[in-house]
C-alpha cells in the first residue's frame, strides 16, 4: 500500500468513533474484506473475532494503522 493510501485510510479512521464502530465499518478495502469474511463465517457458522490493529484502534489507540485484517478462529 502506498503512503498516500495509508494516510487517506488514517484520515477516514479519525472520522469514525472507535467505541461505536464495527470491523465492517473500516474504510476502503479493509471494510470490504471484513464484510466478505463475515459472510463466509456466517455461512459456515464458524465463530471468529477480529483482532490485531482493529482491536488496538477500537480500544482508543487511533495512531495505529496496519495493512492487514487479523481474524481469529478456533
Amino acid at each position: 500500500m502506498q503512503l498516500s493510501a495509508i494516510l487517506e485510510t488514517s484520515e477516514q479512521l479519525l472520522l469514525l468513533e472507535p467505541a461505536r464502530s464495527q470491523p465492517s465499518d473500516l474504510p476502503s478495502r479493509f471494510g470490504r474484506a471484513v464484510r466478505d469474511i463475515e459472510r463466509l463465517l456466517r455461512a459456515t457458522e464458524v465463530p471468529a473475532a477480529v483482532a490485531g490493529g482493529w482491536s488496538v484502534w477500537h480500544h482508543g489507540y487511533v495512531g495505529r494503522v496496519t495493512e492487514d485484517v487479523d481474524i481469529v478462529i478456533p
